[in-house]
């Protein structure tokens, strides 16, 4: 087994584990809550990471299957070409369906039937493209397709959240730089693909870089916003000064009585 095949298996295990540790924090910063909702952010995040972290499992089989084969045909084995579609209905589908559902609550609260509507139709596309391909060239640019426009709006969704300094549970504008990172990292993936030797060439680099843009993207859900420390420093400061306030009214009412 040549080189750079060892070092993107061990690169991928890493990325999985890493993952699966983000995404168990998450779950178990939800289940200290005091009031758990399934719409809650670390509740959605920690089931997307979760079933990454599985994704990236499967990835370790088809690089290995894949390792002397061309990539760009039609996949004939119809075993492999099942696995590899049952890896891209997890992961972006399903990995993605948490996302789906936290923009549907922000951007449609209240709105039951067209958040249904919209995750449903989305979902129903997704796999249909997916079920359809007949190589893994056709399966990753329908990766693209379908991760784009959720992320896009995560991205475009948590700037407005920073600017509007709202949730400040959650570092708004940490995320917004993640998932920009992440899709950077999507666009030029293939080009460590084209470096190096053998099938994937270099591809373990892009796994690495993919891995620290989760990091950044699941800090980004464990800290707070930066603007909640100047809202509590501020909320600190008024009180402070009520409290003067009220010293100084009851003094002069002292002063009046006296």
């Amino acid at each position: 087994m040549e080189t750079n095949l060892i070092l993107l298996i061990l690169s991928t295990s890493l990325k999985s584990i890493v993952i699966f540790s983000l995404g168990t924090v998450l779950f178990r910063k939800w289940l200290k809550q005091n009031q758990r909702y399934y719409t809650d952010f670390p509740f959605l995040n920690s089931l997307g990471f979760y079933f990454y972290a599985i994704g990236k499992i499967f990835d370790i089989y088809l690089y290995i299957r894949f390792r002397s084969n061309d990539t760009s045909g039609i996949i004939s084995d119809s075993l492999v070409l099942g696995f590899a579609k049952g890896r891209f209905i997890l992961s972006p589908v399903i990995v993605l369906i948490p996302y789906v559902i936290l923009m549907l609550v922000i951007w449609f609260q209240g709105k039951r039937k067209l958040q249904i509507g919209i995750g449903l139709g989305w979902a129903s596309i997704s796999l249909f493209a997916v079920l359809i391909a007949q190589s893994y060239q056709q399966l990753l640019i329908i990766n693209v397709i379908i991760a784009f426009p959720p992320i896009f709006i995560s991205i475009i969704t948590f700037g407005i959240i920073h600017h509007q300094k709202r949730l400040p549970q959650i570092n708004s504008l940490i995320l917004m730089i993640g998932w920009s990172l992440y899709i950077g990292s999507q666009l030029i993936r293939s080009i460590w693909v084209n470096l190096g030797s053998g099938t994937w060439g270099l591809s373990y680099v892009a796994e690495l870089i993919e891995m620290v843009t989760f990091v950044i993207i699941g800090i980004g859900f464990m800290l707070p916003a930066f603007y909640n420390k100047f809202e509590e420093q501020s909320d600190i400061i008024q009180g402070n000064i009520n409290d003067f306030e009220e010293n100084i009214e009851n003094q002069d009412v002292l002063f009046s009585l006296n």
